[in-house]
């Protein structure tokens, strides 16, 4: 999953397994930091964003 940021850059979430990569991307594509965490972490961070 890619989302776009609102200057141009992204953020995107990796699974793998029961684990999930977010990178953080400037505007010109290069990597501003990488977090990994569990898979409940990322859907409970997903779920506040969208129900605050």
């Amino acid at each position: 999953m890619t989302l776009r940021t609102p200057d141009g850059g992204t953020v995107e979430l990796i699974r793998y397994g029961r684990r999930v990569e977010m990178h953080l991307r400037a505007p010109d594509g290069r990597t501003v930091a990488t977090v990994g965490m569990r898979a409940e972490v990322a859907a409970d961070l997903i779920t506040k964003i969208h129900n605050p």
